[in-house]
């Protein structure tokens, strides 16, 4: 009598099949990766200025991608806060001399168990709370009259420029971090400066 044995769940050919399978796995992780940290970083698509009841106004478009570390980080209960820098500048013959320098700095949390996103203008102290990281992102690069200066301290004889940034304030996160952040390129998330002259 023959007995027929069962099939080896440890065969070497079904091995070497869920070796290829998971080479092919960590080879596409890899280059997703790749591809992301490539494009991580904060980008002004649009800027400009608008004199509102004597008050000069900043309205920008900005794209908030981030690193794949500093999603990570969120996804762990790290709050990341993001700066938006904006500088007026006279326009003079030989350097632009500063006029006025505004900071506005926006603190982005996570909930683990709720999965929503919650934003803290850290200026007024509102907060507003958004069900996915994808709405969280679009809402918060989204700037409508965010207050540079009055006019009134502007000299109607000279010309004046606008500067604006996006930046990631390393200085804001846990010590540990910090010190990894300042080392780490994945984290050096900022935005060229984009200007354009000011209309009075």
């Amino acid at each position: 009598m023959h007995c027929l044995s069962g099939t080896d769940s440890h065969s070497p050919r079904r091995e070497s099949s869920r070796l290829h399978r998971l080479v092919a796995l960590g080879i596409f992780l890899s280059i997703s990766l790749t591809c992301f940290a490539t494009n991580a970083g904060f980008k002004i698509l649009d800027a400009s200025a608008r004199l509102t009841d004597g008050v000069h106004r900043v309205h920008a478009d900005v794209a908030f991608n981030f690193s794949a570390e500093a999603l990570e980080a969120m996804e762990n209960g790290v709050a990341l806060t993001v700066s938006i820098d904006m500088q007026v500048l006279q326009v003079n013959r030989v350097w632009d001399s500063n006029v006025a320098t505004v900071k506005a700095l926006y603190r982005i949390q996570s909930h683990a168990l709720s999965r929503h996103y919650v934003v803290r203008d850290l200026s007024t102290g509102e907060s507003t709370t958004y069900p996915s990281f994808e709405e969280m992102a679009s809402q918060l690069g989204k700037i409508n009259g965010l207050p540079l200066l009055d006019d009134h301290v502007l000299d109607p004889n000279e010309q004046y420029r606008v500067r604006l940034r996006a930046s990631l304030e390393r200085e804001s996160l846990p010590t540990p971090l910090r010190l990894l952040a300042y080392f780490s390129s994945s984290w050096r998330l900022s935005s060229d400066w984009t200007t354009w002259l000011l209309q009075r």
